[in-house]
């Protein structure tokens, strides 16, 4: 249940502050995009981040409940490729997290504190693979917005509208930019 996965070095961005507070100096956006960062260096396919839970643990269910060693935060995101949302664990427990596709055809269920779903697709190839998931989810108002945009993507086109591209307003004219000899004509030349 791993997203696909690429080496990336390791950075420390500060000394750990209180819990809750990791990165008080950032604003929601620049926390956001930091997120969609890291993200992206273990899902290439993913676009922006539409709803997440700070922290949640993942349980499995065959005829009960059994919690794994998964837990970290969660994000609901889209994607470029199908499926074009992913739900993704960044597993606190261990290096590999936690990845499963979502399409709106899935079941959802919200219960008091967990999240509840069951995939259609195939996941990692297996077909008529129905594998029920839990996540318990720490703070009911995380909870509540991700069974909101949950709701709305389950309502809304399938798949989802490609993104606009990137504008690049501050780019000069292509008249304006000086285009020199290659280097290799410079070489001969001396």
């Amino acid at each position: 249940h791993t997203g696909p996965t690429r080496p990336c070095k390791t950075t420390t961005l500060s000394p750990r502050a209180p819990r809750g507070e990791r990165f008080p100096w950032m604003d929601l956006d620049a926390r956001l995009q930091l997120n969609t960062r890291v993200l992206q260096r273990i899902d290439p396919c993913a676009l922006h981040i539409l709803a997440s839970a700070s922290f949640v643990v993942y349980y499995t269910f065959e005829n009960e409940w059994t919690k794994t060693s998964v837990e970290g935060p969660l994000f609901l995101y889209q994607r470029s490729e199908a499926p074009y949302y992913g739900l993704q664990i960044l597993n606190r427990n261990d290096p590999e997290p936690f990845y499963v596709g979502f399409t709106p055809s899935d079941d959802v269920e919200i219960s008091e504190a967990f999240l509840i779903y069951r995939a259609h697709q195939p996941d990692d190839g297996n077909a008529g693979d129905h594998t029920i998931y839990g996540f318990w989810i720490f703070e009911p108002s995380q909870l509540e917005q991700l069974a909101k945009t949950i709701t709305s993507l389950q309502k809304a086109p399938y798949p989802p509208p490609a993104p606009p591209p990137l504008r690049v307003d501050h780019a000069p004219p292509l008249s304006l930019i000086h285009i020199s000899e290659p280097a290799s004509a410079r070489l001969r030349a001396s």
